[in-house]
């Protein structure tokens, strides 16, 4: 009998870890990666504007959004300059920082206090780079995307005509001429003008990629020059295999202390 009894427990207790194991078996490994979107950066008090630029000085904080098939994990941002572009001069303050933290659920909106932007930090273009993982430790595809930071001593632009503030609507290969001023209280150093279109590319992880075409370009100032007549840039013309669309013009100076400034106005082609 005690043979009989044994026996029945051990086949009980191997149906047992059979079904366990079974039950473990069938919870399906979770391989899906977290999403990230919607990420943007601005003032606390200003915003950003259409232009997407924000200024030093002021606090600063990035947005975005997280989403998890079942639990997100945590969070991490990136923000460094751009300057392998079209960055011109010395730099002698660029800014840079690298936050991060915890989160849960399945979806989450994420707000990152920057705190106060150094008013010195050098002006130009930016970087801010946001990684995702969730519980399992899937990592998301990160997002790139990029902001301009003002802090007021980069070149200004005076543009008086064409009248660039509303969208302007202008025909392939037709040209046009520009008045007005652009100047800075050190000294100018280089100004491009160039056409741009903004598109996704798929093997950027979500990067925006800005295709440029230039129009204009001027890096032989005289030292101290603190202001170019845009008359001087001459007749610019609109490619004529541009393709039907909208598009930007967009004007970058560089001054001697490292400082670039970008600016971006809207048109339409056809």
């Amino acid at each position: 009998m005690k043979h009989l009894i044994k026996s029945i427990l051990i086949a009980v207790m191997t149906v047992f870890f059979m079904t366990a194991c079974s039950d473990d078996d069938s919870e399906p490994q979770d391989t899906s990666k977290p999403v990230i979107s919607d990420v943007h950066v601005e003032n606390h008090e200003l915003g950003t504007g259409d232009d997407e630029k924000v200024m030093a000085g002021e606090e600063g904080e990035v947005h975005f959004k997280l989403m998890d098939n079942k639990e997100l994990g945590s969070w991490k941002i990136d923000i460094h300059d751009a300057f392998d572009g079209h960055g011109h001069g010395k730099v002698f303050a660029n800014y840079s920082i690298i936050l991060s933290g915890n989160t849960g659920g399945t979806m989450q909106e994420i707000e990152v206090d920057l705190g106060e932007i150094p008013a010195e930090a050098t002006a130009g273009e930016y970087h801010c780079i946001v990684n995702a993982t969730d519980a399992a430790g899937n990592s998301a595809e990160f997002v790139d995307v990029r902001f301009i930071l003002s802090n007021g001593t980069e070149p200004q632009l005076e543009l008086i005509s064409p009248d660039l503030a509303n969208t302007e609507h202008m025909d392939k290969g037709s040209s046009f001429s520009m008045t007005g001023n652009l100047t800075d209280d050190t000294g100018i150093e280089s100004f491009e003008i160039f056409l741009t279109e903004d598109s996704e590319d798929d093997h950027n992880h979500g990067k925006t990629v800005q295709e440029d075409y230039l129009l204009f370009d001027k890096d032989d100032f005289e030292d101290n020059v603190i202001s170019f007549d845009l008359a001087e840039a001459g007749q610019l013309t609109i490619p004529s295999d541009m393709e039907d669309g909208n598009y930007y013009i967009k004007f970058v100076s560089g001054d001697s202390d490292g400082n670039t400034m970008i600016e971006k106005f809207e048109i339409h082609i056809e």
